[in-house]
């Protein structure tokens, strides 16, 4: 099975100053999870500072959302109620805005089986069952 963690945007180009959304999407292939640790490095570090998280997923509780430094930090509890295996799904939108013209990526801090940095939580296991990551490059125009 692979699991993945991915970051989709519409509009990979703006403008400094502009606002940008980026969704934070998951794809458990159909495995009932009970939570996720999604932690995103920003490249280069300060060029997009954290506004929002819009659009939360009812499935899941959301208590820890912030950034620090050069990391984005969002963690997902999928709620008691809900044991429904989980196929692609957004689980929300990070809104940033752009502060620095160039090249910006967006990548997950990852190693595969690890318990640190980011996790997809099997609910049968609680084992790490995230197999693969898909960053985001945006690019930032005066």
């Amino acid at each position: 099975v692979s699991v993945s963690l991915m970051l989709k945007a519409e509009k990979t180009t703006v403008r400094v100053g502009d606002e940008l959304a980026v969704q934070l999407v998951v794809d458990a292939q159909q495995v009932e999870i009970n939570g996720i640790d999604s932690v995103l490095t920003i490249s280069p570090p300060a060029a997009l500072a954290f506004v929002e998280f819009t659009d939360p997923s009812p499935r899941f509780l959301f208590p820890r959302i912030k950034q620090n430094g050069d990391r984005m930090i969002v963690t997902a509890l999928r709620q008691l109620f809900d044991n429904q295996p989980t196929g692609e799904e957004v689980l929300g939108t990070l809104v940033f805005k752009a502060k620095k013209q160039g090249e910006i990526t967006l990548d997950f801090v990852f190693t595969k089986g690890a318990t640190t940095g980011s996790l997809v939580v099997d609910d049968a296991t609680n084992a790490n069952i995230l197999t693969r990551v898909v960053p985001l490059v945006l690019h930032v125009e005066k």
